[in-house]
């Protein structure tokens, strides 16, 4: 955004400055200027605070702003007709807990900073592992209009390129109805085929299922009825999907997950999209008879499919337990704040 020096210099942020928000949904939201940001002006929707070093520690006033305390004041002062807001006079006349000994602000600021930094360097070593696997998917299947991969494993560099095959060809459709089966599963772009949540399995328990398609372990599930948008995945689990969904099954000798990955591929992504397009918004689809004259490149092996899938769900799993750790270190500095602030302020 482009800024008038000459009329908003007063407003740039200097380093230990913090920012709230005090109207709307984002009442009480606050922000510690970084210099890493680069220059920032704060808009009229926000209320700047600059703390005096002397007698208040920025950053031990930013971590306060992250307690339930803080916003437990937040709530009861904001609570008024209309829309919620705080305006400067009673930010200025918020109470805050002060050690009686100033340097334990400092200690205390320094604790929760030092677990700032390792959770930021544990989310740098996330999106690191995201970024590998990325490329790697980008590698270890065929680029849009070839049928040879870039990065194949020792075994199969001299075996040629991948067999072009119709997914008809590959996979069946499970057109299995209702049954016994209650679990409800859906699937997302992420996390692929998942349950449903215990709340939507209660809402849904008085619904006919009747309509709905049954999905076993290792089937795969693909959202049918819109254009192409990536939701697919491998099932671990017996239950049922909407008829919103396509179930196919590999046939044997194919790998589910190999599949379940090269789905997202940018390649069979781009293929979907072309072929779930129709003419109106009612043919955005890609039910099976559709589904099952798109061609693709196969491994002639079982074996090399095997190989990139047990390749890509290492990455997975990796990826999973970098981020339990930033949990556990979110949820840690979290009990750490309850026992490094009072409980009660004013």
């Amino acid at each position: 955004m482009s800024v008038d020096i000459s009329a908003s210099i007063s407003h740039y942020l200097a380093p230990g400055d913090i920012v709230l928000a005090r109207t709307g949904a984002s009442v009480g939201k606050s922000y510690k200027y970084d210099p890493k940001d680069g220059k920032l002006v704060f808009a009229g929707y926000l209320i700047r605070v600059r703390p005096a070093p002397s007698k208040l520690n920025s950053e031990f006033l930013s971590n306060f702003l992250r307690t339930r305390q803080y916003w437990r004041w937040v709530e009861q002062t904001s609570a008024r007709s209309g829309q919620p807001g705080i305006n400067g006079t009673e930010y200025a006349e918020m109470p805050i807990p002060l050690p009686p000994i100033p340097d334990e602000q400092q200690k205390i600021a320094d604790c929760l900073t030092s677990l700032d930094d390792l959770i930021r360097a544990e989310e740098g070593r996330l999106e690191a592992l995201r970024a590998h696997k990325r490329g790697l998917m980008q590698r270890l299947f065929p680029a849009p209009g070839q049928t040879t991969p870039r990065l194949r494993f020792p075994e199969f560099r001299d075996a040629g390129p991948w067999e072009v095959k119709r997914l008809g060809g590959v996979f069946a459709e499970r057109v299995e109805r209702g049954g016994n089966r209650n679990q409800l599963l859906s699937v997302t772009m992420e996390r692929g085929v998942v349950p449903t949540s215990d709340l939507d399995r209660r809402t849904n328990a008085s619904s006919d299922l009747s309509n709905y398609k049954q999905v076993r372990p290792s089937d795969i599930v693909y959202n049918s009825m819109r254009m192409w948008q990536g939701a697919s995945g491998v099932s671990k689990n017996f239950g049922l999907v909407s008829p919103a969904y396509t179930v196919v099954i590999p046939d044997d000798g194919q790998i589910p997950e190999f599949w379940g990955y090269y789905f997202k591929h940018p390649s069979s992504l781009e293929k979907f999209t072309q072929y779930s397009q129709g003419v109106t918004s009612d043919t955005w689809n890609l039910k099976f008879p559709t589904f099952s004259a798109i061609k693709m490149a196969v491994p002639p092996a079982a074996v090399e499919q095997q190989m990139i899938a047990d390749c890509l769900t290492a990455l997975d799993d990796l990826t999973c337990a970098q981020g339990e750790t930033i949990e556990a270190l979110k949820a840690h500095k979290k009990g750490l704040m309850q026992k490094l602030f009072p409980r009660e302020v004013g």
